[in-house]
C-alpha cells in the first residue's frame, strides 16, 4: 500500500488523475491513499481519481486506513464466465478462454473452463481495472462484447455457446486407411475451414448448419445440422483397392458413374505402370491412352465396380 501525503498545491503542472491512468495503461496498477493537508473540500475532489482520500485532520486517521486496507482484502473482485447452453442456462463448461486486454489487444488469462461440485462455473480472481473481451475457443469461436468488472465485487459474464457433437465414424478394414483420412467441416455460408476432424472421433460444436468434406475416393460431401446436446452420428462406408497396370505410362482418369449416366471426375492417373487407388463402393471408369500413342483413337475405357473390402485389378493392355 502507497501512501501520498499532499497539501493539494499543484506546482509541477502535472495531473493526477492523467498520471494514474498511464501508469495502469502500461499495466502498473495501484490505489494509494492520500493524506490532504489542509485541503477544501474542492481540492480534496481532484484526487477521487488517484485513490482512497483521507484529510490529516481526522483524529482516527491510521484507523481508517488499516479499515479499508482490511475491507480490500475481504472484497476481491471475481468472476464467473457463464457459457450458456440453448436454454440460457450455464451449462457448457470443458473448453479454453482466453481473456484479451480490450484496449491493448494482447492476451492477459488462459482459463479452462470448469464447473464445480454443485455444477456452477468456477470463480476467478482477476483485476478490475482491465477491460476484457472474452474468447470461448469452440468451434467456431465465442466472442464477448468489451467486459468491465465492478470492483470489489463478484461479476457474471455471461457468453451465449450452446454446442452438440459430430461423430464420424468408419469400421477398420484392409483399405479404409482410417487413421490418414480426415473429415472437414466449414461454414456453410463463407465456406471457411472451422476444422478438420478424424475418423472414429467425436468433436463438440456450436450448434448450427455445417458443410462437411470428408477426404475419401470419392469425396463425400454433405450438409450437417449439429443439434443442441445431441451427438450428430456420420458413417463412411468401406472402401475397396483398384490396381491398375500397364505396359507403359499414359494419361487418363477415374470417373463414377453416376445413376444419371454422367460421369464425375475421380482423380487423374498418374504417368506409371502401376498404381493403385483405394475407392468407395460403385460403378467406376477408366479412360486411358498411352503416351507413345499420339492420336486419341487409342483412347481406352473400361469399367468396374468396387466393392468393400475387395481388391481389383484393371489391365490397360
Amino acid at each position: 500500500n502507497i501512501i501520498i501525503i499532499t497539501d493539494g498545491i499543484e506546482e509541477c503542472k502535472g495531473d493526477p488523475c492523467k498520471a494514474r491512468q498511464y501508469l495502469e495503461s502500461q499495466g502498473i496498477v495501484f490505489k494509494p491513499f492520500i493524506i490532504g493537508i489542509g485541503l477544501n473540500s474542492q481540492q480534496a475532489q481532484t484526487f477521487n481519481c488517484v485513490g482512497n482520500y483521507l484529510s490529516a485532520e481526522e483524529k482516527s486517521l491510521f484507523k481508517n486506513i488499516t479499515q479499508i486496507i482490511e475491507q480490500q482484502k475481504l472484497n476481491k473482485t471475481t468472476a464467473q464466465v457463464n457459457l450458456l447452453d440453448i436454454a440460457g442456462r450455464p451449462l457448457e463448461t470443458d473448453v479454453n478462454i482466453t481473456f484479451y486486454d480490450y484496449n491493448k489487444k494482447n492476451y492477459v488469462y488462459n482459463y479452462i473452463h470448469s464447473l464445480n461440485e454443485i455444477n456452477n462455473p468456477d470463480t476467478l480472481i482477476i483485476p478490475a481495472h482491465i477491460s476484457y473481451k472474452l474468447v470461448v475457443h469452440t468451434i467456431p469461436p465465442a466472442e464477448s462484447e468489451m467486459v468491465k468488472l465492478n470492483e470489489g465485487t463478484h461479476n457474471i459474464i455471461p457468453i451465449n455457446a450452446p454446442q452438440g457433437a459430430l461423430s464420424v465414424l468408419r469400421e477398420k478394414g484392409t483399405y479404409n486407411f482410417n487413421e490418414k483420412t480426415r473429415a472437414v467441416l466449414r461454414d456453410i455460408r463463407t465456406n471457411k475451414i472451422l476444422n478438420v476432424q478424424n475418423l472414429n472421433s467425436k468433436e463438440k460444436y456450436i450448434v448450427g448448419n455445417y458443410e462437411l468434406d470428408i477426404l475419401t475416393l470419392p469425396r463425400i460431401t454433405q450438409k450437417v445440422e449439429i443439434m443442441p446436446a445431441k451427438t450428430t452420428t456420420l458413417s463412411v462406408p468401406s472402401a475397396g483397392e483398384l490396381k491398375i497396370q500397364s505396359l507403359e505410362a499414359g494419361d487418363g482418369s477415374i470417373f463414377l458413374i453416376k445413376n444419371n449416366g454422367y460421369l464425375e471426375w475421380i482423380a487423374n492417373l498418374a504417368p506409371a505402370t502401376e498404381q493403385t487407388y483405394y475407392l468407395l463402393p460403385g460403378q467406376y471408369k477408366i479412360v486411358w491412352r498411352a503416351k507413345s500413342m499420339r492420336s486419341s483413337i487409342y483412347t481406352i475405357e473400361k469399367d468396374i465396380e468396387i466393392k468393400p473390402h475387395q481388391s481389383f485389378l484393371i489391365k490397360l493392355y
